[in-house]
């Protein structure tokens, strides 16, 4: 519906910016707005002068051939506008003398407002009212009038129309003498959009965009222009006298188009004087005019409400009261709860606690902006205050980890760990990332949520880190090769259970303020693919030998014969890696660092589907440190650091049908290296109690198996945006190495290629855990709840 457009439309008029905007115009650059009527585009581009309808910024020539009526009698065009397009709508006829009913008749209307109807008219000295009946949806809910109320002032007509709470925008009527509205079919721009692009590289912006609204002191532009000024307080270190100044003077200019856009104005007004720091005593006037206004107006939305709220918070943020300083805490906490990323609001927190000397809350707030990734955090006032302090310079960034692990997932629900149950089945979610990618950060963020959210015992998320948009010292070849299997393009790709998401499925892209709305999405579909159970199970051990040694056996149970396409795969993880990326994320939890036993994985044999082997880290840790050190050769880069622990470490195992690439269960077993000699731990993927033969198909996925009907469809991804630049030819992954045939558990130092896993002389022979090991290294049930499925 075009009235709601326009609404949405101007209730983004705040995002617009003057510089720094991408693309080709259109609302995605600054907006043209500037006088209604003029620069009329399409057909009836030529309207505005022969009418004379513009409002201001004309020229005198134009000024002199304009009719100026003195009266609402004769004949108008009612126009919407959004502040960045005018849609002429309606053709009125008005008689302010005709009987009541009479006053207002409506001749016809444009293509862009076909089907509207005037419900009602009224003419009261200089005042008109309208009733307008927007068509309404076919079996949809009814769709509310809209109520236009205008006032003849030097002959034009400036008004609000208004539809349900809180929704007004800027409208006018401008004299014609045409008989029919056909030729309006595109909305028409009005003049000032190359103005405004003008002043993007000036230092005096404000006072060019002060000049450019007196140019256009009566027209609907002014609401952008000011927005635009109220943005940039801060940033121009404009005084207090000049910041009230430019308020005082949007709210005269605001009044004569109606009290609910001049109420709006009041609202930017005070919060744009808040978010700047300007002195308490300064701004509260403005908040108490607000609080006034919206307690009068019964039409005032919550939203409004809430913005004033917020706006005295902020205001009292600066004042050195005890009472002010309790009541901004208050207030800043609340909002704080409800949108722990924003951060104008931690700016606020900050800004109080450092004016009332409360230097450790303030400490924290300033490191909590800092550290969210994607946001751009200035570091400079934690250092300062660190400083002040005398902190250790060396722990700083330790600290400032601490902070981030305790602030990025808060918003994520934490539930109870249950005791695993037969027939669970374990889900597998597959991050494709990248250090690089800004895109990235909100995925990366929000599947660290669902690990809050669900044990390691029904949910394992891994990241597989790849040189896109650029290179990244946390990738492997054995991750960019998974990427390959998936026929990934672009990052952040997400699959889970094998089902690739398609680009745009769900709202993942993005800063970390979009990661809770990310989260709730996946949650979904993870909550869907965990309903369903299965009869296969997933049996699997593992153990550190000397602190150096991973050795392993697993074995697919609950399936009477195997598909040839079934694969038995695993993934080494580390559970926690400390790496500040360029993307802001400092705490990379679940990073894949090998696939053991080949990105390939391991086919079925004679009936089985098992495998044993052992990994040596220490071959691991030369494999990637030499990934790293080419990699910088091939980008002429060198990385600040190269995070090799291989401390706390996962092993899991997944069975996964190539045919349709659902993974079908998995486990996993949490392995240190912090001890000499680790204790064995395993896991079990249980099988039902009475297992029955739910094989896989070859070529299709079984029915217990397939994804829910809401869940998407495994296909390619398009690439997310903006990572355009792929590796180039040297830099794609390996093809992934055939593994050999899986041999018994006896002996696991032949069981696969050796090229992932080499045992040099010097080191021990690996030995095949035998039956009286596993017996008795295996964990009991309790020890093992977390890991067991």
């Amino acid at each position: 519906m075009l009235f709601r457009k326009l609404f949405f439309a101007v209730l983004l008029m705040g995002s617009v910016t003057i510089a720094g905007c991408s693309g080709g115009g259109g609302t995605g650059d600054v907006a043209d707005s500037g006088e209604p009527g003029a620069a009329a585009t399409g057909d009836g581009a030529g309207d505005a002068s022969a009418t004379g309808s513009s409002l201001g910024g004309a020229d005198a020539d134009d000024d002199a051939k304009r009719p100026k009526r003195t009266s609402l009698a004769g004949r108008w065009i009612f126009v919407l506008t959004d502040v960045v397009n005018e849609y002429p709508g309606l053709l009125l006829d008005v008689t302010p003398d005709g009987a009541e009913g009479e006053q207002v008749k409506l001749l016809g209307t444009s293509p862009m407002m076909e089907n509207f109807t005037l419900a009602s008219g009224s003419v009261e000295g200089d005042t008109i009212k309208l009733a307008l009946q927007p068509p309404q949806n076919a079996g949809g809910p009814a769709v509310q009038e809209i109520e236009f109320t205008g006032r003849l002032d030097e002959g034009v007509v400036l008004g609000e129309a208004q539809s349900g709470v809180g929704i007004c925008i800027p409208s006018y009527l401008e004299a014609t003498d045409k008989d029919s509205l056909a030729d309006y079919r595109e909305p028409r721009q009005a003049m000032g959009l190359r103005e405004m692009r003008e002043m993007r590289q000036s230092d005096d912006i404000i006072e060019q965009l002060r000049a450019l609204a007196t140019e256009n002191a009566r027209s609907p532009f002014i609401f952008l222009i000011y927005q635009q000024v109220l943005s940039m307080l801060d940033d121009q270190g404009l005084d207090a006298d000049a910041a009230t100044a430019i308020a005082d003077e949007y709210l005269e200019r605001a009044a004569q188009w109606g009290p609910c856009l001049t109420q709006r104005a009041l609202i930017q007004s005070a919060g744009a004087l808040a978010s700047a720091r300007y002195p308490t005593d300064i701004v509260l006037p403005y908040v108490e005019r607000a609080e006034k206004s919206v307690e009068e107006n019964e039409s005032t939305s919550e939203g409004e409400k809430q913005r004033v709220r917020l706006a005295r918070g902020m205001a009292l943020a600066g004042s050195k009261s005890d009472e002010h300083y309790k009541q901004a805490r208050e207030i800043l906490t609340e909002f704080a709860e409800q949108a722990p990323f924003d951060t104008t609001i931690l700016e606020g927190l900050a800004w109080a606690a450092e004016t009332n000397g409360d230097a450790d809350t303030a400490l924290r707030y300033y490191a909590e902006l800092a550290v969210l990734p994607g946001m751009g955090g200035n570091r400079a006032p934690v250092k300062r205050l660190w400083e002040e302090q005398k902190k250790d310079p060396a722990e700083l960034e330790d600290f400032l980890t601490d902070v981030y692990r305790d602030t990025v997932l808060d918003f994520a629900e934490e539930t109870e760990s249950t005791v695993p149950t037969p027939g669970q089945r374990v889900a597998v979610c597959e991050l494709f990332t990248g250090g690089s990618c800004p895109p990235c950060v909100a995925a990366d963020i929000a599947t660290g949520g669902l690990e809050v959210t669900y044990p390691a015992s029904r949910l394992l998320v891994v990241r597989y880190h790849q040189n896109i948009p650029a290179a990244d010292p946390l990738t492997n070849a054995d991750s960019e090769a998974r990427f390959a299997y998936y026929n990934g393009e672009g990052t952040p790709t997400l699959a889970i259970n094998g089902t690739v998401l398609p680009t745009g499925a769900i709202p993942m892209y993005g800063p970390v303020i979009n990661a809770p709305e990310a989260y709730a999405a996946i949650r979904g579909i993870v909550q869907r693919e965990l309903e369903q159970s299965t009869n296969i199970g997933i049996s699997l051990n593992a153990k550190v030998v000397d602190g150096n040694q991973i050795r392993f056996d697993a074995e697919v149970t609950g399936l009477d014969e195997f598909p040839e396409t079934a694969r038995l795969r695993f993934v080494l993880v580390e559970d926690q890696v400390i790496y500040p990326a360029p993307n802001g994320i400092r705490v990379h939890d679940m990073l894949v660092r090998s696939m053991p036993g080949g990105v390939a994985g391991i086919a079925p044999a004679d009936g089985a589907l098992k495998y044993s082997d052992a990994i040596l880290l220490d071959d691991l840790r030369a494999s990637l440190e030499e990934g790293v050190k080419q990699l910088e050769q091939r980008m002429a880069r060198q990385f600040p650091s190269q995070p090799l622990a291989l401390d706390h470490l996962r092993l899991i195992a997944f069975l996964q049908d190539d045919a349709t690439r659902s993974i079908l269960q998995a486990a996993s077993v949490a392995l240190s290296t912090d001890e000499a000699d680790a204790a064995a731990e395993s896991t079990e993927s249980a099988p039902a109690e009475k297992p029955k033969a739910d094989k896989p198909a070859a070529e299709a996925k079984p029915e217990s198996e397939k994804p829910a009907a809401d869940k998407p469809a495994s296909e390619k991804p398009e690439p997310a945006k903006p990572e355009t630049d792929k590796p180039a030819e040297a830099d794609k992954p390996a093809e992934a190495d055939k593994p050999a045939e899986p041999e018994e558990p006896a002996a696991p130092e032949s069981s696969s290629d050796s090229d992932e896993k080499p045992a040099p002389e010097s080191s021990p022979e690996p030995e095949a855990p035998s039956t009286e090991d596993s017996a008795e290294e295996t964990p009991s049930a309790e020890e093992t709840s977390d890991n067991a499925s």
